[in-house]
């Protein structure tokens, strides 16, 4: 699986615009996830899941090489192009799991898991670098009508949720970009 270093910069970029995400939704009143029951999660958890979020963001924007729009005070829709969905997890395990839905847009999903402490190697200028993070392209799914199995569909998720697991995503170098 291609791996993408994720900068100090980079997760402090991402931290911002999580902040930016989180006061968003505070000010607009949503206690729900994605349009469901709430998790149950609390407004730290959240904002944890917001910046790894973020990150998988970026990185997969600079692994298909578009622009990376976070946003600013108003949602936007499709996290990169208005054609791709990022979705991502810190699960460390060999099968992390893909969750899709109901009120999910038809995009192309794609998954990314996030490792911490990996310390990738990259050259900075003159001198060489450590990135605190590393994005592991998991795979991809479209999200079409017709498109979710019945036996991914998971009640017992909250909120409820198609759960896919990774071996069933098509591989990042199947997306036609």
């Amino acid at each position: 699986m291609e791996e993408i270093g994720i900068s100090s910069e980079e997760v402090m970029a991402a931290s911002n615009v999580a902040a930016t995400r989180l006061i968003r939704g505070v000010k607009a009143g949503r206690v729900l996830d994605h349009g469901g029951p709430s998790s149950g999660r609390t407004e730290g958890k959240r904002y944890s899941d917001t910046v790894v979020g973020t990150m998988a963001e970026l990185a997969v924007a600079r692994y298909l090489g578009v622009a990376w729009t976070p946003g600013g005070e108003k949602p936007t829709h499709g996290d990169l192009a208005n054609k791709y969905e990022v979705r991502s997890t810190e699960f460390k395990g060999l099968e992390p799991h893909l969750a899709v839905y109901r009120t999910d847009p038809e995009a192309v999903f794609i998954f990314v898991q996030i490792l911490w402490g990996q310390r990738k190697l990259h050259k900075v200028g003159q001198s060489n670098g450590w990135d605190p993070a590393v994005a592991r392209m998991v795979g991809w799914l479209a999200n079409t009508p017709g498109s979710m199995k019945k036996e991914w569909w998971n009640e017992n998720k909250k909120p409820p949720c198609w759960w896919i697991k990774s071996k069933e995503l098509v591989p990042m170098n199947e997306l036609d970009i």
